[in-house]
């Protein structure tokens, strides 16, 4: 989406409790424009990479 400005990997957690081969990462998404963004377009965007993400690597999100 052109309303990310920048991703950063920030954490890698390997361990037991993830199970064999499975990694937890964790990224800080930087959303920007030259206007304020409303929540609901946020939201948006943040839906769809995580569909793209469990599509294409079958990546979870993690349930605290």
């Amino acid at each position: 989406s052109d309303l990310i400005s920048k991703v950063e990997l920030f954490d890698v957690y390997q361990g037991d409790k993830l199970g064999q081969d499975k990694k937890s990462l964790a990224f800080h998404i930087i959303y920007q424009a030259n206007r304020t963004l409303i929540s609901e377009e946020v939201d948006a965007v943040q839906e769809k990479l995580i569909k793209h993400l469990e599509k294409e690597f079958e990546a979870k999100i993690r349930d605290f």
